[in-house]
């Protein structure tokens, strides 16, 4: 009996390491999202954060994961900095590398209009080639955000990265799954991506990289294989995840009960290869914004993400 139960056992464990190696993306690899929450603060999962809203009586799901996205690049609206800092062998100085990718909410309307063709869309020849032959082939990539980055050496402003019709150095895109986002997931969305923002000029700096950030609730993967990819192509991946506050009962719908963790970098090997040490300086906008009221988001419209 023992013998069969071992024997069971190993053929189990040889079919699940399989899996793995055929699926990296698979829920047998998902990475869960990266970081801590702040002080007093504990992870949000995606089916408490479903369930939230529907305690709520917002019963459709893409209501919720709209208020979500909002409340996400509300909070990271200062957008993620860093600083690094390389030191030169054989002197005692060094570079001090201080960089700041902002954050604009796409479409970034001032008139209140929720329309889907203002969406700001950045084209992208590799997600059509990777959706070429399909029912619909996507040609352009849509973020939740994306912004400048701004790069200070010494504390002196030396290069900005701006958004250009081609191109953009910094991505955000909101993320509600409780799975792992690859490169091919959601029609190629973040191959696409990655493909915006290494044409960026961030790319050729060698003081600072493209960012793609996800801001994700807390079971949401980013996968090994989509961090891989990046790396290739010098865009670094972030992570940002819902949390709210521990053992303190406040209503809901409250201001101060969400906020998102600290930005953590997936691939701080692009950086550590430079010869920089990484540090990181963003801190969330405080809560001054309800995850589910509506009122507390006027004047910000429903960011877009294809």
């Amino acid at each position: 009996m023992n013998f069969v139960r071992n024997h069971l056992f190993f053929r189990l464990f040889f079919l699940a390491c399989s899996l793995w190696l055929l699926f990296p993306n698979s829920a047998l690899a998902i990475r869960r999202a990266r970081g801590n929450c702040p002080s007093g603060y504990k992870p949000v999962d995606t089916e408490t954060l479903l369930n939230y809203g529907r305690n709520l009586d917002l019963a459709d799901r893409v209501t919720r994961e709209s208020r979500f996205q909002i409340f996400s690049l509300n909070h990271i609206q200062r957008g993620i900095t860093s600083s690094s800092a390389r030191w030169t062998s054989g002197r005692s100085g060094g570079s001090s590398i201080f960089s700041r990718a902002t954050l604009t909410p796409n479409p970034d309307l001032r008139n209140g209009e929720e329309e889907e063709d203002q969406l700001r869309k950045f084209p992208s020849p590799l997600r059509e080639a990777a959706t070429r032959g399909r029912t619909r082939v996507y040609r352009q990539v849509a973020p939740d955000g994306y912004g400048i980055v701004e790069v200070y050496a010494n504390n002196v402003l030396v290069r900005t990265h701006r958004v250009t019709a081609t191109s953009a150095p910094a991505f955000y895109d909101a993320k509600v799954t409780n799975s792992s986002t690859g490169p091919g997931s959601s029609n190629h969305q973040a191959r696409g991506f990655v493909d915006v923002l290494r044409a960026s000029t961030a790319r050729s700096d060698l003081r600072t990289f493209p960012i793609l950030a996800y801001l994700t609730t807390s079971d949401t993967g980013v996968g090994d294989s989509l961090v891989s990819f990046a790396s290739v192509n010098r865009v670094t991946i972030w992570q940002s995840f819902l949390c709210e506050l521990d053992g303190v009962s406040r209503p809901i719908d409250s201001v101060a009960r969400f906020a998102m963790s600290q930005p953590v970098i997936l691939n701080p090997d692009l950086v550590l290869e430079q010869g920089y040490s990484v540090g990181i300086l963003s801190v969330p906008r405080p809560g001054t914004f309800s995850l589910f009221r509506t009122d507390d988001n006027k004047g910000v419209p429903p960011p877009g993400g294809s």
